[in-house]
């Protein structure tokens, strides 16, 4: 059986199990291009029989010859007979357009969904486009505010939803809001979510809300486990709470006490996969400590190591919350190794594993890290304090945990893509022979800007003249250069306004704190204060500058969560306590302390980062994770300078 077209677009033909539509010309949109050519096919094919078809198309772009195959027992896209409503429409759209995504074709997909009048479809209907094409965005990580311009609640109907609706709709949102860092927004569509959910299937959300709560800073944290009206809400954030502790034994015994307390709870029954591990990790009993104790970095890490072995001791030998010493909890034997007196790196370690060492922290020098990346035995785990950028270890019993300035710097690049930003300026000091710590840190941001899909409008560097480096940043030379040409050729004094460029929405300034206060209010003077600053948190010089700060009031840039405030840093990790043994002044030595720290709290986990696992431990120094190569990243929190103190950022 054959037809021809009478409106001579093109052939079709139908031989037993192919259909194959070839358009000579057809000039319509991409809409009518697809779905004209799938209508008719089924049409036909419900002329030549009567038993129900569907059909596939294969992969290839739209505009040329498709192949359209029958394929039974799977309802791809179907058509009505006789007049076709909105809805009907619809479906058949949002059929077509899941085949399209099936063979990997998303974009052909989103552009259909579209080309839909949402106005003329019923609530139900609506809800299931806007979900599709929201699900369809979100393939893209950097579509996180479109995502959340779909699933508005003014624009999304959720009247009469089905829970299988309100669980996609309220997962969409969740996601992008954790992209967007928005926490405790994350945390409300986690909680909303929950309750949509079977106990069977709510694993999985319960791990994404849990990694969301480790995220929260700790006065926050307090401030909402005692303020939340709603149940699961409060529930959470107070078992986000008990467990912010380095003492695995105690973090136990407080969350039994949680239970006591919360035994209805969705969480009493479906604990966070990351509890459950914690639970099972054991602190080794002999750990050797490789360091240059001859150095600050060295013995500020060493003493910080020690605070927190000491704050531990402290809880063993108290009861807190009805735990006595006598219940458990044991703490290894430490041996501490010079590494400024060793010729050879690797046979320290080797002394350490003879001399008994179940785990081996150290070494702090990254010539000294380079020299054990190479060794495929290393006999125990090792936790080097240092990383060497883009490698990985030979052996898997090695973990590398640093302050990485590139890591820093692609968190902060990141952060400004996320603010909505696209085009940057970088100002950043003159290039040093002798130190290549703010290269990397240029270099890496522009890495993962440009990755992200932002534009470096331009970047100059400075010495001492910091004003006359930022007016060629901002073009403000040329402005000048430009009135000369104008004054040139009339002969005569012109009415002259400076002007900045236009084409710059943000600067990433990379500097130490004194330059940086010079720098941030010439801004102002130079036709550019409105411009946000993300800087690197070298422009953060530590507490007690209240004053001379205050010229670097709206900064934002990445920081340990150990410097943010006197509240936060009275927690569980005992900072009180420690700087009270081991007090330091500046905040790059804060920022030892608290790695120092974490590599303490690390020493009962460094098992349970593992591939298969999305382990991380909230510390002093970021919340950790493992990536591929077993570094353990620190997640930065933000802060901002008001009033000339240092104050957790608003996300």
């Amino acid at each position: 059986m054959r037809k021809t077209p009478q409106n001579g677009a093109g052939s079709l033909g139908y031989t037993g199990a192919m259909l194959s539509f070839a358009p000579t010309h057809d000039p319509s949109p991409l809409r009518k291009l697809l779905t004209g050519a799938v209508l008719m096919a089924l049409l036909l094919l419900g002329a030549c029989t009567t038993s129900s078809r569907v059909i596939q198309i294969k992969p290839g772009q739209l505009g040329t010859p498709a192949v359209l195959t029958p394929r039974s027992g799977e309802d791809v896209a179907r058509v009505r007979t006789g007049a076709e409503t909105p809805d009907d429409n619809a479906l058949y759209v949002m059929q077509t357009a899941t085949l399209l995504q099936e063979q990997g074709r998303s974009a052909e997909a989103l552009a259909l969904l579209k080309e839909l009048k949402l106005a003329e479809l019923s609530l139900a209907r609506r809800a299931a486009v806007l979900l599709f094409e929201a699900e369809l965005l979100a393939q893209n990580e950097n579509a996180a505010n479109d995502v959340l311009t779909l699933l508005r609640p003014d624009n999304f109907p959720l009247t009469d939803a089905d829970a299988a609706t309100l669980a996609r709709y309220h997962t969409q949102r969740a996601l992008a809001l954790s992209q967007l860092g928005r926490t405790l927004e994350a945390i409300n569509e986690r909680i909303q979510l929950d309750r949509q959910l079977p106990p069977e299937a709510r694993a999985a959300n319960h791990d994404a809300l849990w990694r969301e709560i480790t995220q929260l800073p700790d006065a926050q944290l307090r401030s909402l486990s005692s303020t939340a009206v709603d149940f699961e809400a409060r529930g959470w954030y107070e078992l986000g709470l008990a467990m912010r502790d380095t003492d695995l034994d105690l973090q136990a015994t407080r969350l039994e006490s949680w239970r006591d307390t919360w035994g209805r709870h969705p969480a009493a029954s479906v604990l966070p996969s990351e509890l459950t591990l914690s639970f099972n990790a054991a602190m080794p009993a002999r750990i050797a400590l490789l360091l240059p104790l001859g150095t600050a970095a060295g013995q500020i890490i060493r003493d910080a190591f020690l605070g927190a072995y000491y704050y531990q001791q402290e809880n063993y030998y108290q009861q807190e919350n009805g735990y006595p010493q006598e219940n458990g909890g044991t703490l290894p034997a430490l041996r501490f190794y010079d590494t400024d007196a060793a010729t050879d790196i690797l046979a320290l370690h080797a002394q350490a594993r003879a001399d008994g060492a179940e785990l081996i922290i150290g070494p702090l020098l990254k010539q000294h890290v380079t020299a054990l990346m190479a060794v495929a035995d290393l006999g125990v785990p090792t936790l080097a304090l240092n990383n060497v950028e883009g490698a990985t270890p030979a052996s898997p019993l090695l973990y590398q945990f640093a302050l990485s300035p590139e890591d820093e710097a692609r968190q902060l690049a990141r952060r400004a893509w996320q603010d909505g930003h696209r085009f940057a300026a970088i100002f950043s000091p003159l290039d040093a022979a002798d130190n290549d710590f703010y290269i990397r840190k240029r270099n890496a941001f522009v890495t993962q800007w440009q990755q992200l899909g932002g534009t470096i409008v331009t970047s100059s560097s400075y010495a001492d003249d910091y004003t006359g480096a930022l007016a060629r940043l901002l073009a403000l030379d040329a402005s000048i250069e430009r009135r000369r040409h104008l004054q040139d050729a009339i002969r005569r004094q012109v009415t002259f306004t400076q002007q900045r460029r236009q084409d710059v929405d943000f600067i990433y300034l990379v500097s130490q704190a004194e330059p940086a206060r010079r720098i941030v209010p010439s801004l102002a003077y130079l036709f550019a204060g409105d411009i946000p600053v993300y800087a690197s948190q070298d422009v953060y010089s530590g507490a007690g500058r209240t004053v001379d700060d205050v010229d670097l009031n709206g900064v934002l840039f990445p920081e340990s969560p150990w410097l943010l405030s006197a509240q936060d840093r009275n927690n569980g990790a005992g900072i009180e306590q420690i700087k009270q043994w081991f007090p330091v002044d500046s905040a790059q030595n804060l920022r030892l302390q608290a790695f120092g720290i974490d590599a303490f709290r690390l020493a009962s986990r460094l098992s349970l980062f593992t591939p298969a696992n999305d382990f991380s431990v909230s510390g002093v120094s970021g919340l950790l994770r493992m990536d591929p190569q077993r570094n353990i990243l620190r997640q930065l929190s933000w802060a901002t300078i008001t009033q000339g103190q240092i104050r957790p950022a608003p996300r």
